[in-house]
């Protein structure tokens, strides 16, 4: 499966106001290890895997081309339609990089090194890589709360899938991994009863 690293990099544009400017270089490469633990490896995993090396680019909306004209003191001219490898912030290379490429494995690096080790590391397809166990639970007494948790509700019934792996090596609290809303999350020991 293909795996992308990003390598995020900043500047201010002399002759912008002082505006600072975000860029990505997108590494793809082919590997069918855990995107996790190729991260967690470090930057010589793509090279040694021979990447494919571009620059992230997105299409300016007209507003967006007007903002860039009014930054750059209408020294370059630019139009929607056009493409730029300048974005505004961190977060805006993450979801054009997330919607360029959503079938691919992507972690995000600012100069080689992994931004953050668990929020900055995505699976393509998440809930085809956790195995289920064959357990079943109910949920009692739930007090969790989070937009993650809304699927679980009293008497709700959950497939226990098995820990991820990027919590595997971590002191948690006792408790159970099932799929949230949108990825796993740990029910504790006092909030389910087992059902099978």
């Amino acid at each position: 499966m293909n795996k992308i690293f990003v390598n995020i990099t900043s500047w201010t544009r002399v002759g912008s106001a002082g505006s600072q400017h975000f860029y990505g270089k997108i590494y793809e490469f082919q590997n069918e290890g855990d995107i996790y633990i190729l991260a967690r490896a470090g930057w010589d995993t793509c090279e040694l895997g021979e990447c494919t090396k571009s620059e992230l680019r997105k299409t300016l909306t007209k507003s967006e081309a007007e903002y860039l004209n009014q930054k750059d003191r209408y020294s370059d001219l630019y139009k929607k339609g056009d493409k730029t490898d300048r974005f505004d912030s961190i977060e805006e290379i993450k979801e054009t990089t997330k919607k360029q490429y959503p079938n691919t494995d992507i972690a995000f690096f600012n100069d080689h090194e992994l931004l953050s080790e668990d929020m900055d590391i995505y699976e393509a397809d998440p809930q085809t890589i956790y195995k289920k166990t064959g357990k079943k639970i109910r949920i009692q007494n739930f007090e969790g709360f989070s937009k993650e948790f809304v699927n679980l509700t009293e008497g709700s019934i959950h497939e226990v899938i098995e820990t991820p792996e990027k919590y595997k090596y971590k002191e948690l609290e006792d408790g159970v991994w099932v799929w949230g809303v949108t990825e796993p999350v740990l029910v504790l020991r006092r909030e389910f009863e087992y059902i099978n």
